[in-house]
């Protein structure tokens, strides 16, 4: 992709909502709801390159990037003009896709699922790629011709070095001589997972002929040995099998399923889960998550860092434990638990909901997208108030995979509609 960068020309729209109740959920917190896929920041010539091909005029490596301060403007200037979006071929969709500027908020949600269906709200390009009829057989030829990166031997130095402390992975992405190869291996990473969350969306596989699904599960076959025996990989050598296997399609992956158990020890999911209590007793369910490697932990820093500049990173990026755990449960970056759901702790009187935000008190972010089916929202992620000042609101929080971040309410991947509980 080539990289460009133009200064912001129009105003970007924001969702504000604050407040609510824990009763009526769906007319407290969706009363302003908007379609944030709708929004659109630049005109359709900023959007042609030198070759007149639609490409992102403003990228994470753009100097006007950094003077965003709210994810819905981010999301803006992701999304193409839809005169221009409806004339793309689909495979052009797929490649603009697989160069999105934030294909990394995949990662950053407590599933692979839950950040595909957000990414699905909120890009335009997902959105209508998702609507093509050849959508399907497009993703899965993208799938066929990406290359995992290979290892070398500046690989194996930057992922020894990563091991030797908590934040070494910061001094390596912080040192310009590694800049590049962790940016690759950032993009190989995350392409793949995008692919293989796509491929394993019950909708979409179903959209693929006989034919075609035997070409799937063929090539996760042959990527989930070549990724199991990989330093970078590894850890994500089964994505697609169990993405499919929480969407009830597994069985159309075909002998995926029968590899797949002989790569047990690298499946996320592969895990044991505990009980915690809540201050009023009640029992939540956590889990307890083998460490997901050096890669993965150097890929969703660099992540964050590039793509989030104006966060502050405050504790390394690990899969062993995530913002609801952190708000809920235990402020340590000593936690080994992953807690999926904190709806106990507000609904059992161990928290209580309050309109305003204060220092110290829990934050939580709603899946705006229950609106529209009219049920209770999903906790989508935590936090912790680290500061207000005037209307300034800054949060401390843990970024699915990634890391312990300080932000502003605003700037993280999980939108604005929220309350707050103490």
């Amino acid at each position: 992709m080539v990289k460009r960068g133009f200064s912001v020309i129009c105003s970007l729209l924001c969702i504000s909502l604050l407040g609510g109740t824990t009763i009526n959920y769906a007319s407290a917190l969706f009363s302003n709801k908007e379609d944030v896929s709708e929004n659109v920041a630049y005109d359709i010539e900023m959007w042609k390159d030198e070759n007149n091909n639609v490409d992102y005029p403003i990228t994470e490596d753009s100097k006007e990037w950094a003077t965003f301060e709210e994810h819905n403007e981010m999301i803006a200037a992701c999304n193409v003009p839809e005169e221009l979006l409806k004339d793309m071929k689909t495979e052009e969709l797929v490649n603009l896709m697989l160069d999105y500027p934030l294909l990394g908020d995949l990662k950053l949600y407590d599933d692979l699922n839950s950040g595909f269906n957000i990414m699905a709200q909120n890009s335009n390009i997902l959105k209508e790629l998702l609507r093509r009829e050849d959508g399907a057989s497009k993703l899965l030829d993208a799938y066929c011709n990406h290359e995992l990166m290979k290892e070398t031997n500046k690989i194996d130095k930057i992922l020894e070095i990563s091991k030797e402390s908590s934040t070494a992975c910061i001094d390596i992405i912080n040192n310009k001589k590694y800049n590049s190869v962790v940016d690759e291996m950032q993009d190989s990473i995350t392409e793949n997972v995008f692919l293989e969350t796509a491929l394993a969306q019950k909708t979409i596989i179903e959209d693929l002929d006989c034919q075609e699904e035997d070409e799937l599960a063929e090539e996760a076959i042959k990527k989930m040995e070549d990724k199991a025996n990989s330093e970078i990989y590894a850890e994500v050598a089964t994505t697609i099998y169990d993405v499919a296997k929480e969407n009830d399609c597994a069985d159309k992956l075909g002998d995926v399923v029968v590899e797949t158990n002989q790569h047990e020890d690298n499946v996320k999911a592969n895990s044991e889960y505990l009980t915690v209590k809540t201050p009023k007793g009640t029992r939540v369910i956590v889990y307890a998550y083998a460490y997901y490697g050096e890669a993965n932990r150097i890929a969703d820093t660099n992540y964050v860092k590039k793509n989030y500049p104006n966060a502050t990173i405050k504790g390394p990026a690990t899969n062993q434990y995530n913002c609801h755990s952190y708000a809920w449960y235990k402020q340590s970056t000593a936690n080994k638990y992953w807690m999926n759901n904190p709806w106990a702790y507000y609904h059992d009187g161990s928290y209580s909901f309050t309109g305003t935000a204060k220092t110290g008190e829990r934050i939580v972010y709603f899946d705006h997208s229950a609106a529209e089916k009219d049920v209770v929202p999903m906790a989508i992620h935590s936090g912790i108030i680290y500061s207000v000042s005037g209307n300034t609101v800054k949060v401390k929080s843990k970024w699915g995979c990634a890391p312990l971040v300080i932000h502003k309410k605003n700037y993280s991947p999980y939108g604005s509609i929220c309350n707050y509980y103490k």
